[in-house]
């Protein structure tokens, strides 16, 4: 009868361990969605609990040198292969997590679970893993209230610089587990500190994370900023463009009898000159979207300076369902690689083609210039990876083309890029709604 009633306990305890176990994983899952755009196969959702599982399962006691490196090294290589945006953003935030979840578990382990008086019993256990689920709700509710759910980007400079502070954090629980034996009288008399320690790097983790929500919000910022200016520019030009046409108007009696007047060489030059006044060439109004006629504006002047012929097909409406700064990058980086490649080539051999439409529920963009010619290359964009020749032509095509990626794939979009001898092509669709 007592076996029965200890297997029962036993096994109800199992039970409770599991569902611990999974509650807890999922609350650092879920945190971690916060911050990553984690990719959209069921597989890659499975490798990210699982490595949730592993770092929060996973016991880290001072003195083991056994849990702590490979369990960092294989949730790391989780979230490398499992999430998407650029290499130094997953590094930073990865080893936030880390910090956080280590300096807890080594707190926890080391003085609320220890076996230096014996087998903890399973009452001890159902607290500790009381107290191990408690935190990581809380810190999942935390994170849940004040921090928005999105794809968090930021310059390399700023990702690199939170990975440095991050590493503070992080060395310093390598250092308490690495550099200390596990002996119950080197415990008790570092207690005092190696909680202060602990304690202090889970308080980081606050710092670090709001940094990152401030950082992104002044990021986004910028970018509005950015989108404003080149609106005022856009008015501006057209602001002139009308002024010119205005001028033309009022001149125009006195224009055609001065071409009345004159004839062969002088009759053409003279006309040649009058179709090369601004209010008559340039032409701003390139589609219905404002936006994409503000970002136009300001590199076709750009474009003719370089003298690189430009043609374009623009079919967009007024109104389209993307945020208008995320819209002004895609145009703004794609042109600015565009023309950073044809300044490359002579002047001859500039050429630029872009095309859009938006159609059928989807927004399709073609963008086409001439390039140095460096073999051939045919490569789609990866989710969460740039194509090959973004880094075997990183002069010419490197910058923006991480920010177009994160754009594209945060709308659910597709992203290709090709290089074939002296073209370049970089073509994507989203969908949107009609």
């Amino acid at each position: 009868m007592i076996e029965k009633v200890i297997l029962s306990i036993a096994e109800y305890f199992r039970v409770f361990q599991i569902i611990c176990s999974i509650f807890i994983a999922l609350a650092v899952s879920f945190t971690i969605e916060r911050f990553f755009v984690v990719r959209r196969q069921w597989y890659w959702k499975l490798l990210l609990f699982g490595c949730s599982w592993l770092l929060s399962s996973m016991p880290f006691f001072i003195g083991d040198l056994v849990n702590l490196p490979p369990t960092v090294l294989i949730f790391v290589a989780g979230i490398l292969l499992g999430c998407e945006g650029s290499l130094l953003k997953k590094l930073s935030l990865s080893f936030m997590i880390i910090s956080l979840t280590s300096s807890f578990s080594v707190l926890i382990d080391n003085y609320l679970l220890s076996a230096d008086s014996g087998i903890p019993t399973e009452q001890e256990r159902i607290v500790y893993l009381s107290v191990k689920l408690l935190f990581y709700l809380m810190i999942y509710c935390s994170v849940k209230k004040f921090v928005p759910k999105k794809s968090y980007e930021l310059s390399n400079r700023l990702w690199s610089l939170l990975g440095l502070l991050t590493l503070t954090p992080f060395c310093t629980v390598l250092s308490v587990v690495l550099f200390q034996e596990y002996n119950g009288e080197i415990l008790t008399a570092n207690a005092a500190f190696n909680k202060t320690i602990l304690c202090l790097c889970i308080l980081s983790f606050v710092g670090l994370i709001w940094a990152v929500v401030v950082l992104s919000h002044q990021y986004e910022l910028e970018q509005s900023s950015r989108l404003l200016e080149m609106n005022q520019l856009y008015y501006e030009s057209l602001e002139r463009q009308q002024l010119e046409v205005r001028k033309l108007r009022h001149d125009m009696t006195n224009h055609l009898q001065t071409l009345a007047g004159l004839s062969g060489e002088e009759h053409k030059a003279y006309l040649d000159k009058l179709l090369d006044r601004p209010g008559i060439k340039r032409n701003v109004q390139y589609c219905e979207n404002p936006v994409i006629n503000a970002v136009l504006s300001t590199k076709t002047g750009k474009m003719e300076l370089e003298q690189i012929a430009f043609a374009y097909d623009l079919q967009v409406p007024s109104k389209i369902d993307m945020d208008s700064v995320d819209l002004s990058v895609l145009f703004a980086n794609s042109l600015d690689n565009a023309i950073e490649a044809c300044e490359k080539l002579p002047g001859q051999k500039r050429k630029i083609s872009l095309q859009a439409k938006n159609e059928k529920g989807l927004f399709v963009m073609k963008i086409e210039n001439t390039a140095k010619s460096e073999g051939k290359i045919s490569e789609k964009a990866a989710p969460g990876l740039l194509p090959q020749t973004t880094k075997k032509d990183r002069k010419l095509h490197g910058y923006g083309l991480k920010s177009i990626q994160e754009i594209v794939q945060r709308y659910g979009g597709s992203m290709e890029i090709t290089k074939e001898e002296e073209r370049f092509v970089l073509f994507l669709y989203i969908p949107v709604m009609i």
